[in-house]
């Protein structure tokens, strides 16, 4: 078992991945302004969250941190995962950044 770690560089890539990997991905954000990443679209026979963590290191007003997804790698093929930054009260057309990437697993 491997543990692979994205970030936005990652955006738009193809990456390789075997059974029972966990996947971290690493998403800046600033939830104070409303707005926070989520999964728009996942293939649960292929990835299985695992977790959800938001890490403020500043407890001032405003200041941003960085939202870790984890996943497991539960199955073999391919897959996009993508996840948007939005605020869900407003609904799509609030959404300001889209992340994706390919998951080939084997």
């Amino acid at each position: 078992m491997t543990r692979l770690t994205l970030t936005e560089r990652h955006d738009g890539q193809h990456l390789g991945a075997r059974l029972h990997d966990l996947l971290e991905l690493h998403l800046a954000e600033n939830a104070t302004t409303g707005y926070r990443w989520e999964i728009d679209s996942c293939d649960t026979g292929l990835l299985q969250l695992v977790e959800t963590t938001a890490h403020y290191p500043s407890v001032t007003p405003g200041s941003g941190g960085m939202t870790v997804f984890r996943f497991r790698v539960i199955g073999t093929g391919s897959a996009v995962l993508k996840l948007k930054y939005w605020r869900h009260w407003e609904g799509a057309a609030s959404v300001r950044q889209r992340f994706s990437v390919v998951i080939d697993a084997t």
